[in-house]
């Protein structure tokens, strides 16, 4: 049997988790450039959306090529590129991994569960 405070301190990291305590850092488009290399969450809205040779990108803050913030989705990936389109004009949050390409960051998309719509 746990002992009382073994008990507690399971409860207590689980209300914690539940709450979203210990969910990534929630960013905007601007501040992810400062991030590179961090899980975070970054929210903001998708000025554009666009398709190079299967490639999906959602950009955010400004339009290509001075876009602030990037969401890259690989052409291997299996998203439909018809629902992605769908976020271009909407606020969304997506989670990962923020990465600096040609020194603008990018959360390269692995799974639709990354993004929630706002």
């Amino acid at each position: 049997m746990k002992s009382p405070s073994s008990l507690f301190l399971i409860i207590t990291l689980a209300s914690v988790v539940a709450s979203g305590s210990l969910i990534a850092e929630t960013l905007t488009p601007e501040e992810a450039k400062n991030h590179g290399g961090e899980v975070a969450t970054v929210t903001g809205r998708v000025v554009e959306f666009r398709t190079i040779s299967g490639e999906a990108f959602l950009d955010m803050g400004k339009r290509h090529p001075k876009e602030t913030f990037t969401v890259f989705c690989a052409p291997e990936t299996r998203i439909s590129r018809k629902t992605l389109s769908r976020f271009e004009g909407k606020t969304i949050s997506v989670t990962g991994k923020i990465e600096l390409y040609q020194d603008r960051p990018e959360i390269v998309l692995t799974s639709l569960d990354q993004i929630v719509k706002r």
